[in-house]
């Protein structure tokens, strides 16, 4: 999760300057161009945990390994 987190960060952060040439000082713009870093930094967080799970789930063995079923009985 942490690698995700960071990705997403470093994802995001990349955007700053060309949003911040965009608001061009005018307030709202700011704004607009903060929540829309935060945005992109969540989404591309979001995207990353999520390909993170699914491959978990893929490359999980799908059999019971002997001790655990020996644990079971």
């Amino acid at each position: 999760m942490g690698g995700a987190l960071g990705l997403a960060v470093t994802y995001a952060f990349r955007r700053v300057a060309e949003l911040t040439a965009w608001a061009d000082g005018v307030p709202a713009r700011v704004t607009s161009a903060r929540t829309e870093v935060f945005h992109d930094s969540f989404l591309a967080g979001a995207c990353f945990a999520t390909a993170g799970l699914v491959l978990t789930l893929i490359l999980m063995p799908m059999s019971k390994s002997p001790a655990s079923e020996a644990a079971s009985v």
